[in-house]
């Protein structure tokens, strides 16, 4: 069927044919886009299932280079969901590393002070360090669910 177009049309019909073809398989050699990938692990974990929101946090933080900022807030949530306390520590280590935007740090506070209550078990150090920890959620966004954490703690 090319054959009876003039040989320009024949080859500008082999090469969109070509280009067609390359850009499939670079699709499907391109990693997967991190943002589709928080939103699936948000979804998990706003449905509970923190193992599975774990798992998608921590493939979209490396496939954005282990510097994503929602997946380590996303990855302490998911931690305290299941009673993984030093893991919340260290994602929330990893979000003060990685941002000064105050709302952020104050959720990262946040999960920080609920996992040193949580984890707390008496140990008055513990206690005062999810005080500290609720003290600068206040200080950085003042929610009224601080307020209640920090009675409690």
């Amino acid at each position: 069927m090319l054959s009876n177009r003039p040989r320009p049309l024949r080859i500008a019909a082999a090469l969109l044919v070509v280009v067609a073809a390359t850009t499939a398989r670079a699709r499907a050699a391109s990693p997967p886009d991190a943002t589709a990938i928080v939103e699936a692990a948000d979804d998990s974990l706003g449905n509970g299932n923190f193992k599975e929101a774990i798992r998608q946090y921590k493939e979209a933080d490396k496939v954005s280079g282990g510097s994503c900022v929602v997946c380590q807030l996303g990855l302490a949530k998911a931690f305290n969901g299941v009673g993984a306390h030093k893991e919340v520590l260290k994602a929330v280590e990893a979000v003060l590393r990685l941002t000064t935007d105050k709302p952020v740090l104050a959720l990262a506070y946040n999960e920080q002070g609920l996992a040193l209550l949580a984890s707390a078990d008496g140990d008055q150090g513990r206690l005062k360090q999810a005080e500290a920890a609720f003290r600068n959620v206040i200080s950085l966004a003042n929610p009224p669910r601080a307020h209640f954490n920090l009675g409690v703690a």
